[in-house]
């Protein structure tokens, strides 16, 4: 008795402790969280011609009305006329501009709100606007009649305030700034205080259609030819793809946007998993997203017309949207029928109708198994009834009807059969499901499976079974892999065969692999050949995978993604996980057997034994057409033998190739006594360091004097399989591997790498008036720009005397020096470039170019490489140019520069001759016209030649 009294004043305590909590909190004078206006900153920068609300999508593509409808299609209904943007949502209410109407009333024109249903319908403003939306309680937009100057108004329209004196598109508001893009300024983007005050610079990166939109933390837009990403405040500015681009808007973590004339992208936020959704030549004129679809508008230069298409966000279920209200079907060209595993061919598209998919009826139902004759498919074209008729089942479909008799017993229908282009078209599901079929639905890929009931169950059966003895009684077996994969198209024919072994414990998660991959090209048409052979070796342990090298006979760890790894696990590791008795499997496959086999064959594609053959194809977007797969399993042991899959399509790209995959599985061995263990030469002490080879492969590619090498691989291989290295170590293999007579290939460190930034590397000065002098003491990466930057200045330079000293100038970047070349020469052939291959590389100069009276030019033996190129380039092009010192160092080669930030060193690598005119100074350098002894001499000549030109 005295533990219920406790429990009871315990209770009490509690429910009134619970009372004061409530009351505290509800007594707390909580802030009002500012209400912001329910379509999204990337559909507003796309004209905000779509907008979802509370489970309705609105749109307004033409006079013909605002609509609204669900997210499938269905209950498409007009609520109002005229054509309206910058849809959006605010406290209950429509908000939108109508812009046009059929009349050409301006009466009926304004900015307009309305109830979700188009009831209620009442004009805000007549002021012309564009880039509307609301936030907390105020519509800001852009004047059309004041220079797009933003501004903003109360929701009634009253107390309308200019925000900024500069111009405004692609308006975005939050709790505490308004966002726009500025044309005047070259599209810089701008930010300002709602009460007008604070206008800040954010980005000068935008350009005139930038397509601005802001999702969370991060605004999006394109400027410049490219798509980037930065933070609000301007910061973390980073390029995501580069092209002509347009239409920009986001969800989800993926950027949606058109390629100008080429098509429709998306891309992750992060800019990785770039995919063409699309191929689109005409000009994309906006892109709107909902939860599951992307809307696009396609604008016709030949008839000055737009069409509205829509697809799924990835891509697929493509079709032109049709705007109004009258029930007019969808043609849907990528959606596929399947039957007892086999995809059959119909000769009219398919129809999607609120949804629900119909097909011609006398082809659906002979692929069905309904005789095809006027006794099992009885057409009544007078009452426009159709009477199917198989085994004891018989069904009655009326045109226009949502209702059927199936043997007499009447059933609704979701969607009424109809007539579209004279022909007939049923409901597929219905007509199925009433002659004891099961049907599914493949969403992802597009696919209606049809499969006989008891038949499913038994590949049910057997799959389970399947995946339940590989998945936990499979420890270790083998597999034989052999894959196929060709390519074609106007231009070439490629293929890849790749034959290999795999030694799998799946419980340790070890795998070896041994194989070889040939490649086979052939041009069209320029009439190449070549076939290319490489083996494969690859060794999993640890979650760590590593590949082989064999120009070293030496391991290296790859470096995965997480994606990517949990991709190989799920491919290589997971005893075929993915092949299991999920529905959508089963409804594609039937069943034979044998005295030992269970045979499944079917049209369906299992991606993960594919996706790698289209990676190698590098095929991103694709049309299968064809497919086939079979799998062999154990009658005794439900384990898994063989898998042989083939599938063929189409590349959607402008090259528009075919391509056709076959992937062979022969597993064996299955839990044998014979571990798996690691390959022979695998010491995961001794890997390569992928920094290393980054410098090596370098200097293979890139080396002018490589052929004269001895023993590369092996002179490379211990500097490569250090752990760490330093300068040091860089050093000693540079002057391992370079050619005895090369003196011009050097590591500089990092103090040696700032030497000579610290001061101008430019001086002027005057001669009197008819002379300058500038000396250039190195050529850095910004002399040739610092030099024009100082000749710019001299006034009537045609009657004056240029003096360039270039003493002691041991070069740089020649670059530079072409810079300088091309401000003082007329158009020509200045220099060219010879790799060790032979290839030359041609540098001419432009048309305009700086003249004077005379070029003097000072050089002595210090006088080397790009400043070399400078006075045998001037010397050789210009008759008034005179060389005057002594001969240069001879150094007519150029070097590539290999720079590592991190460990704060450069090679500075030999790697292509150059000439000009055909002359090259190497080891001979450049003889001078007047030659001088002793450094106080170079003033006397050059006073001499001033003199003589007086």
């Amino acid at each position: 008795m005295k533990k219920i009294k406790q429990m009871k004043v315990a209770l009490f305590l509690f429910s009134f402790l619970s009372v004061i909590v409530f009351m505290s909190v509800s007594s707390l004078a909580l802030p009002d969280v500012p209400k912001k206006s329910s379509n999204t900153s990337g559909n507003m920068a796309n004209n905000g011609r779509v907008l979802k609300y509370d489970g309705w999508v609105y749109y307004s593509f033409d006079e013909s009305g605002l609509y609204r409808m669900k997210e499938d299609g269905s209950q498409k209904k007009k609520i109002c006329d005229g054509m309206y943007d910058n849809l959006t949502a605010y406290d209950g209410y429509i908000y939108g501009y109508c812009r046009y109407t059929k009349t050409n009333n301006p009466e009926e024109t304004g900015l307009f709100r309305l109830k979700p249903d188009g009831t209620e319908r009442v004009k805000i403003s007549d002021k012309s606007m564009l880039f509307v939306t609301i936030y907390d309680g105020w519509i800001y937009y852009t004047s059309f009649d004041d220079n797009f100057k933003p501004y903003k108004m109360k929701l009634d329209g009253t107390d309308d305030q200019k925000l900024s004196d500069y111009s405004a598109s692609y308006i975005n508001v939050d709790n505490q700034w308004v966002y726009f893009q500025n044309d005047a300024n070259g599209g810089r983007i701008y930010k300002v205080k709602h009460d007008g005050s604070q206008i800040t610079e954010v980005s000068d990166h935008g350009n005139m259609y930038t397509y601005l939109n802001i999702d969370g933390e991060w605004i999006y837009f394109s400027g410049h030819y490219f798509l980037y990403k930065m933070k609000v405040d301007g910061t973390e500015l980073t390029p995501l793809f580069e092209e002509l681009i347009n239409n920009v808007n986001s969800k989800d973590s993926w950027i949606y946007f058109s390629v100008f004339e080429e098509g429709i992208y998306r891309i992750k936020t992060d800019g990785t998993q770039l995919q063409k959704l699309r191929d689109v030549e005409d000009f994309v004129s906006g892109i709107s997203l909902t939860d599951e679809w992307l809307y696009y508008e396609v604008y016709d230069v030949k008839d000055s017309s737009t069409r509205v298409y829509r697809m799924r966000l990835d891509g697929s279920s493509h079709q032109k949207f049709k705007i109004t209200e009258d029930h007019v079907p969808d043609e849907v060209e990528n959606v596929k029928i399947r039957i007892d595993g086999k995809f059959g061919e119909y000769s009219n598209v398919p129809l999607n109708l609120y949804g629900r998919i119909l097909l011609p009826f006398r082809e659906i139902l002979k692929n069905l198994g309904v005789p095809d004759d006027d006794k099992h498919i009885i057409w009544d074209g007078k009452n426009r009834t159709v009477t199917v008729k198989k085994d004891n089942i018989t069904i009655l479909l009326t045109i226009g009807k949502n209702t059927a008799l199936v043997n007499g017993k009447e059933y609704v229908l979701d969607v009424a059969p109809i007539i579209y282009n004279d022909r007939t078209y049923i409901p597929t599901r219905f007509i199925a499901e009433s002659l004891n079929k099961k049907v599914l639905w493949d969403g992802e890929k597009q696919i209606v499976s049809i499969c006989e009931p008891a038949e499913f169950e038994k590949v049910k059966d057997i799959l389970a079974k399947t995946n339940d003895a590989m998945v936990n009684s499979v420890e270790r077996y083998s597999v034989d892999q052999k894959n196929s994969m060709k390519y074609n198209n106007d231009y070439l024919d490629y293929e890849i065969q790749m034959t290999a072994k795999l030694e799998i414990d799946s419980k340790k998660r070890l795998c070896n692999i041994v194989g070889e991959r040939k490649i086979l090209e052939t041009g069209n048409i320029t009439n190449f050949n070549s076939e290319e052979t490489s083996n494969i070796y690859c060794w999993c342990e640890n979650e760590k995978i590593y590949l082989k090298d064999e120009n070293y006979d030496l391991w290296y760890e790859s470096e995965l993604t997480e994606d990517e790894w949990e991709n190989f696990k799920r491919r290589v590791l997971s005893n075929y996980s993915y092949i299991n008795a999920d529905d959508l499997i089963c409804s594609g496959f039937t069943v034979d057997e044998t005295d030992e086999h269970y045979i499944l064959k079917g049209e369906h594609i299992f991606d993960e034994l594919i996706s790698g053959a289209l990676y190698e194809l590098d095929i991103v977007n694709e049309i299968i057409s064809g497919t086939n797969t079979e799998l062999l399993i154990n009658k005794k042991t439900y384990y898994l033998e063989k898998i042989n899959t083939t599938v063929t399509g189409k590349e959607k790209s402008s090259y528009g190739g075919n391509f056709s995959i076959a992937v062979s599985l022969e597993n064996t061995n299955f839990n044998s006594e014979a571990r798996v263990t690691a390959p022979e030469g695998f010491d995961p002490d001794k890997l390569i360091n992928k920094k290393a080879v980054e410098l090596v492969n370098f200097i293979s590619q890139a080396y002018l004097y490589f052929n004269e090498i001895d023993n590369f691989e092996e002179k490379s291989k211990e500097f490569i399989t250090k752990k760490d290295f330093n300068f040091d170590d860089v050093k000693q293999y540079i002057e391992a591997i370079k050619a005895d007579d090369d003196v011009f290939t050097v590591c500089v460190d990092e103090n040696s790498l700032e030497y000579g930034y610290k001061e101008e590397q430019i001086e002027t000065k005057d001669l009197g008036k008819d002379a300058v002098y500038i000396k250039i003491k190195s050529f850095t990466e910004d002399v040739g720009d610092k030099f024009i930057e100082e000749a710019d200045k001299i006034e009537n330079s045609e009657d004056k005397t240029l003096v360039i000293d270039l003493r002691d100038n041991g070069g740089g970047f020649i670059i530079s020096a072409n810079d300088i070349l091309d401000y003082l020469l007329p158009r020509c052939l200045m220099n060219y470039y010879i790799s060790r291959s032979g290839d030359m590389l041609p540098v001419y100069s432009n048309d305009d170019y700086k003249e004077f009276k005379q070029i003097l030019i000072l050089v002595n033996e210090n006088t080397a490489s790009s400043a070399e190129l400078l006075a045998l380039g001037l010397k050789k092009h210009l008759k008034n140019t005179t060389v005057i010192g002594r001969t240069t160092l001879g150094k007519g080669v150029g070097q590539l520069v290999y720079r590592d930030d991190d460990k704060k060193f450069s090679v500075y690598l030999v790697s292509f001759y150059w000439n000009v005119k055909e002359q090259n100074v190497m080891k001979s350098g450049i003889t001078p016209d007047i030659v001088v002894n002793s450094d106080s001499d170079y003033l006397k000549e050059v006073e001499k030649l001033l003199k003589s030109k007086r």
